[in-house]
C-alpha cells in the first residue's frame, strides 16, 4: 500500500483486513497468556511474522495485506509482554522479561502448533527483537522454517556495556522490575527517529493506540535489558543452516549493525546480506522508495 493512500485505507481497509483474523491465545512459559491470530489457514505455504520490542501483530497489518496475493497463510503472536499478550507486571506499559528464553520458548511453542496446520512450506520474517528470537530459534531448528527474512535484527544494541552495568546494578539490588533510567511510559508522538515515514509511524503510535489502547508500551525494565544483553551475546556466532536474508537498516540507530555482518560472515553459505542504506531501524515501516523496494526482495527471495 502506498503512503498517501494510508490515511484514508487505515480503518477503511486495514483495520477491518485485521478484524477478520482468527484470534487465539495459548499459554506460555510461567503461565502467561500469549495472543496469536492467523489468516488464510487453507492455503498450503505460509508465513510466521514476529515482531519487534514494543510491539504488536497489529503493527504488520499493512505488510500482511501486501502480501495476501501472494498465496500465504499468516501466523502471528504477540510476545510476552507486548501487544495484546498478558503482562508480567502491574504496570502494563513496562517491558519486562524475568529471562530471554522464556521469548524464544513461547515462539517454539507456537511454531509446533502452526506446524500442525501448514501442509506446504513454513517462511518466517522476523523484526528487531523478533529477529533476535529467531535466530536462537533457527540455531537450534535448522530445518523447520524453509528460508528465513530477518529485519534489522537486535543481535546488539548500541551503549551495550554502560546499559549492562547499570541493569546489573539495577538487578542485583532488587530492583529489576523498575524502569530503566531515563525509560518511562511511551508518548505518542515519540520515536519518529525510527522510521522516514511520518504517516505509518502516526497510525501505528497514535491511531492504532487509541482503537486498541492496551498495545501502548513504554519503556524497558532493568531486567528487560539484562537478560537481552545476556541473550545476545554471544549470538553472532550462531550456526544458521536455513536459508536467510538479513536485511540491515544503513541509518539504524538502535541495533549494532556489526553484529548483523557477523552473523552473516559466520554463515556465508546460508544468510545473504542485503544493507539497506538510508533506512532507519524499521525497514518494514519506511517510506515508499525504501519499503516497496525491500518487500519486492522478500517475496522474490521467499518464493524464488
Amino acid at each position: 500500500m502506498k503512503e498517501h493512500e494510508l490515511e484514508r485505507s487505515f480503518s477503511k481497509t486495514l483495520i477491518p483486513f485485521f478484524e477478520s483474523w482468527r484470534r487465539w491465545h495459548f499459554e506460555g512459559k510461567k503461565g502467561i497468556k500469549i495472543e496469536a491470530a492467523s489468516i488464510y489457514e487453507e492455503r498450503e505455504d505460509a508465513v510466521i511474522i514476529l515482531h519487534g520490542k514494543s510491539e504488536s501483530f497489529l503493527r504488520y497489518v499493512e505488510l500482511a495485506y501486501d502480501l495476501k496475493d501472494k498465496n500465504l497463510g499468516f501466523y502471528f503472536m504477540d510476545q510476552r509482554g507486548m501487544g495484546f499478550s498478558e503482562r508480567e507486571t502491574e504496570d502494563t506499559k513496562k517491558v519486562h522479561v524475568s529471562d530471554f528464553n522464556d521469548y524464544v520458548d513461547d515462539f517454539s511453542f507456537f511454531v509446533e502448533s502452526v506446524r500442525k496446520k501448514v501442509k506446504g512450506n513454513l517462511y518466517i520474517i522476523a523484526h528487531s527483537m523478533g529477529g533476535a528470537v529467531a535466530v536462537k530459534f533457527l540455531g537450534k531448528n535448522p530445518d523447520i522454517f524453509k528460508k528465513a527474512v530477518l529485519s534489522s535484527p537486535m543481535l546488539g544494541l548500541n551503549s551495550k556495556i554502560m546499559g549492562f552495568l547499570i541493569s546489573s546494578f539495577y538487578v542485583f539490588t532488587g530492583r529489576g522490575k523498575s524502569y530503566l533510567p531515563m525509560q518511562r511510559n511511551s508518548s505518542a508522538n515519540g520515536g519518529v527517529e525510527n522510521t522516514s515515514s511520518r504517516i505509518r509511524w502516526n497510525l501505528w503510535k497514535q491511531e492504532s493506540f487509541k482503537m486498541f489502547p492496551e498495545l501502548n508500551s513504554g519503556g524497558v525494565t532493568c531486567r528487560w535489558l539484562y537478560e537481552t544483553l545476556k541473550a545476545i551475546n554471544n549470538i553472532g556466532k550462531t550456526d544458521i543452516k536455513t536459508k536467510t536474508l538479513l536485511f540491515q537498516a544503513g541509518e539504524d540507530t538502535i541495533v549494532e549493525n556489526s553484529r548483523s555482518m557477523f552473523l552473516a560472515k559466520n554463515n556465508p553459505d546460508f544468510i545473504t546480506f542485503h544493507p539497506v542504506e538510508l533506512s532507519k531501524h524499521e525497514i518494514l515501516m519506511e517510506r515508499d522508495g525504501i519499503r516497496d523496494k525491500v518487500i519486492a526482495e522478500t517475496v522474490k527471495f521467499l518464493l524464488d
